[in-house]
């Protein structure tokens, strides 16, 4: 796949710029100022920042800064070859009476206002709220203190890095300095909001049949102009759309990752499963305080129907690609007819898809959710599998049927309060020569190991959905989304399964085959 789609994160190189992290851990860093009373500030891996008189300012700069650059460049404006900085010259502000460092365009403060001095300490903000250029640091008095003779790096000129092809989710690069990553935080949390607005009305979709403006944008797809160009103006400043000339677009890439959900990545499910995962904010604030669970079942809607469509992509591009290929013997069987159980299944996405894709095969998918067992079973009819899928209300633990062939968990497991229980009858439902298929989230064993972009992700999810619904169920175990394959493998061999390997892998799931 093009590593441009975003897909391939471990070869990110530590550059955390995909809204979805982003999103939910803000998420995170709010749940932890709820809880701990404090701010829990998170890594932004960001680049370093400059010291410039009393600011401090990111690497990445601004196309006004680029032109000042060009117009006054640093070894002039500090004294080239002297190692020691000159003048600095204010071309947008200017001191008032009063001492107050304010803008160009600011109005003399009035007499009658109280200001209070301006200091080295003081934040040099303008009257209007502007940042003013090229602030000299203060005394107390409001007189410019002698000009430093320590040497001042020049602020370096940085090409901004365009846009990702596919989607840039923050459009900025953090600066390492806290309140600049909230802000990238920020935005890239309400960026999530408008990322499934924008697949709800169907934006994305006819944006993406050709260029064009609000107006144009709005009549196709029965919205509101004003709405819809506010909407435009925040998805380009983030990358997920592209401005020029008042025409707006997406690329190829673009278009992909944002309007088909049957490609191997559909960011806005990914979006919905998130918001409706922070829904339950309060509840989990709760219940990090007292050690509480909260239920699947517990969940807004958008947490089941999100988490179709953000899983789906990923089984429909390797389930019968490479997975069941990857298993001894499988495949053979599922042509010939073999009975599965399909454990957890949610929506039944899964148990569809196999079905679909092996016409002699029977399935039996079963979930404790009552309402996402009977969306499953909406879901077969619409495919025309109803007649060799069934669905039933049942735990992992008390699921009937068998002997089966094939017993598959997608992304359940380590859900569960009593894995173990249910593994053990996963092994008693079993033919002898049957085989259990188990797909995880991507994990390392140690915790070094998941501090990458995908781990960020899976650890913020776990926090709000995975931990706290093992947390409900008895059991006694709460493996999180994050388990790694030393968990799974002693949860599969204390069962009693005595051959356990990893099959295939993505950046996002592992695939492990027990046998009996």
């Amino acid at each position: 796949m093009d590593a441009r789609l975003g897909v391939d994160v471990r070869g990110l190189g530590g550059q955390e710029r995909r809204g979805g992290v982003h999103a939910f851990a803000a998420a995170a860093q709010h749940l932890g100022d709820r809880v701990l009373g404090e701010p829990v500030h998170l890594d932004a891996r960001a680049v370093p920042a400059q010291r410039l008189g009393d600011r401090d300012v990111a690497a990445d700069v601004t196309e006004t800064d680029r032109r000042r650059e060009e117009q006054d460049p640093p070894a002039r404006r500090r004294g080239a070859g002297s190692g020691v900085p000159g003048p600095v010259k204010s071309r947008s502000s200017r001191l008032t009476s009063t001492g107050r460092r304010v803008c160009g365009r600011c109005p003399e403060p009035s007499s009658t206002t109280s200001r209070a001095p301006v200091s080295a300490a003081t934040p040099a903000i303008s009257a209007c709220g502007r940042q003013p250029s090229r602030v000299p640091r203060m005394t107390s008095t409001g007189q410019p203190t002698a000009r430093r003779t320590a040497s001042v790096p020049a602020r370096p000129v940085v090409q901004r890095r365009p846009a990702f092809d596919a989607i840039s989710t923050s459009g900025v690069v953090c600066s390492a300095q806290p309140t600049a990553s909230s802000r990238c935080l920020l935005g890239a949390t309400m960026a999530a909001g408008g990322v499934v607005l924008g697949e709800r009305l169907g934006l994305y979709r006819a944006l993406a049949e050709r260029p064009r403006t609000p107006q144009e944008l709005a009549a196709a797809t029965g919205t509101d102009p004003r709405y819809v160009e506010e909407w435009l103006r925040g998805q380009a400043a983030g990358g997920y759309v592209r401005y020029a000339d008042g025409t707006y677009s997406m690329s190829e890439e673009q278009a992909f990752a944002l309007t088909d959900p049957d490609g191997p990545v559909f960011v806005p499910g990914a979006f919905q499963l998130a918001l409706g995962s922070l829904k339950a904010l309060p509840r989990i604030t709760e219940a990090v305080r007292t050690g509480a669970g909260v239920g699947w079942h517990e969940h807004d809607g958008d947490v089941f129907d999100g988490c179709e469509r953000f899983f789906r992509p990923g089984y429909l591009a390797n389930l019968t690609a490479s997975w069941l290929p990857a298993l001894d013997g499988v495949e053979d069987r599922l042509r010939a007819g073999a009975h599965v159980a399909d454990i957890g299944c949610g929506h039944g996405a899964s148990s569809v898809l196999l079905a679909e894709a092996y016409p002699a095969a029977t399935v039996r998918g079963s979930d404790y959710h009552e309402e996402s067992v009977a969306a499953a079973r909406v879901r077969a009819k619409e495919a025309g599998v109803d007649a060799r899928v069934s669905f039933d209300v049942a735990s992992a633990q008390t699921f009937a049927g068998g002997p089966y062939d094939l017993v598959t968990t997608f992304d359940a497991l380590h859900d569960m309060g009593d894995p173990l229980g249910a593994a053990r009858h996963v092994r008693e439902s079993l033919t002898p020569n049957g085989t259990w298929m188990i797909v995880e989230p991507y994990a390392g064993d140690a915790v070094p190991d998941n501090l990458n972009p995908v781990g960020r992700v899976y650890y913020s999810f776990s926090t709000f959905l995975c931990v706290p619904n093992a947390l409900s169920q008895p059991g006694g175990y709460a493996l999180g989304a994050q388990a790694g394959e030393a968990a799974i493998r002693r949860v599969a061999t204390d069962a009693g399964f005595t051959r356990f390997r990893r099959v295939a892998e993505t950046p996002f799931n592992l695939v492990f085959e027990a046998r009996p």
